[in-house]
């Protein structure tokens, strides 16, 4: 008995003799063993002893993989409402005009109707402009405006045109006759209401139409001026909307401006998407003060208006 312990113990000490001598050669050659560990790590083979005085076992190698962290990354918003949501309340810039000038839009509120507001398409209609401004900082400081509503904003849709005072698009094209409409015509009846070379050709549209079909607007106001009568200007199913409009702005109410409008955006989103849609024409030359005072409460009732309207569904 005691020889086989004595033969154990001198096993033992041979084994950490030579793991000693090991390590001394390896450091007196200038190499550090430590340094040397590989990213996927093998551990030596484990030895297991049994209860009973039989052989020692080789247990197979185990692995272990270097443990690398995941990093989970937001998705990058995609469309234009998605990239608009990330900075709702601020301008962002959704496209470019002919000339390259900045065309923008702002998100505000995240009720389930959804409002698309446009504050100019004809650059000699300037009028509206002062009131989009001044409806954006209403929505801003007033939230409970946009509990039950979001409301998407196009600042103006044709600053060439604002810019060089005349209605077209730096193209020379009237952007309200180029619309997707199944009425587009293309005939060029006057350079003034020249329809382009085909429906959609100006980026401004495009830009509108994109808007349109990612936001799918429950309703939509884009602002006008008249040389003529004041009016709450109708297509589609929006006679109600202009009814109500026009017990605070004392508006007139018609479905007709007095000559048709083939490819306009009333005729497209109206008609075609039936959707009502209101064009407000003020009247020419009239002071921001005074069109603001005029329209501020009937554009308040444009968001709280609650008639049911086909396709009404929470915003994505």
């Amino acid at each position: 008995m005691k020889n086989s312990l004595l033969k154990h113990h001198s096993r033992r000490l041979v084994a950490v003799c030579c793991l000693i001598l090991a390590v001394v050669v390896g450091c007196t050659e200038g190499r550090s063993w430590l340094h040397e560990i590989p990213r996927k790590l093998e551990l030596a083979p484990t030895l297991s002893i049994g209860t009973r005085s039989r052989p020692l076992e080789l247990l197979p190698p185990i692995l272990v993989e270097e443990h690398v962290p995941v990093v989970e990354v937001s998705p990058q918003p995609q469309t234009m409402v998605e990239k608009l949501r990330c900075l709702e309340g601020n301008w962002l810039e959704v496209g470019r005009s002919v000339a390259n000038r900045p065309l923008e839009a702002m998100l505000i509120g995240r009720g389930v109707n959804r409002v698309l507001f446009i504050g100019g398409i004809h650059g000699d209609e300037p009028e509206g402009l002062a009131i989009t401004e001044w409806f954006t900082e209403e929505l801003r400081a007033n939230s409970e405006l946009t509990q039950q509503v979001t409301v998407l904003i196009v600042r103006n849709l044709n600053p060439d045109g604002t810019s060089s005072g005349r209605r077209m698009n730096q193209n020379g094209v009237d952007l309200n006759r180029n619309f997707p409409a199944k009425n587009w015509d293309p005939v060029v009846k006057t350079a003034r209401f020249n329809p382009g070379k085909k429906p959609m050709s100006e980026p401004e549209t495009q830009v509108a139409v994109q808007i349109i079909h990612e936001f799918k607007p429950v309703r939509v106001l884009v602002m006008h001026a008249t040389t003529g009568r004041p009016m709450n200007n109708y297509d589609g199913p929006g006679k109600a909307l202009a009814q109500s409009l026009s017990r605070f702005n004392k508006y007139m109410v018609s479905d007709s401006i007095g000559y048709p409008t083939p490819g306009s955006l009333g005729s497209w989103v109206g008609n075609d998407l039936d959707t009502p849609i209101i064009t407000l024409e003020l009247p020419r030359k009239i002071s921001p003060e005074n069109a603001w005072n005029a329209n501020k409460l009937a554009l308040i009732e444009m968001l709280k208006f609650e008639e049911a309207q086909p396709g009404e569904r929470e915003l994505p």
